[in-house]
């Protein structure tokens, strides 16, 4: 590496050295950002994710339960012979 910048200094002088170096620093704060930015994004939606599942389990659970207690009310209903016609 030490090798590149003195070539560059060498042949195109410090200014050149100075833009190359400043290039490059620009060119790792970008990457830098992009990946904060990335990692945040996808940070928030497992975050997303794991909310969604929790009230999906909450809501399924639900259902199952009512499902349940109505199943078991209408064969309650059945058995007594009230709800019969004859």
């Amino acid at each position: 590496m030490l090798e590149i910048l003195t070539q560059i200094l060498s042949k195109y002088g410090l200014i050149v050295l100075v833009l190359v170096l400043l290039l490059a620093f620009f060119c790792f704060l970008l990457w830098k950002l992009t990946w904060n930015v990335w990692s945040q994004a996808m940070e928030a939606k497992d975050q997303e994710i794991q909310r969604i599942s929790l009230q999906r389990d909450k809501y399924q659970a639900l259902v199952f339960a009512r499902l349940g207690s109505s199943a078991t009310d209408t064969s309650t209903h059945r058995n007594d012979g009230s709800d019969v016609k004859e």
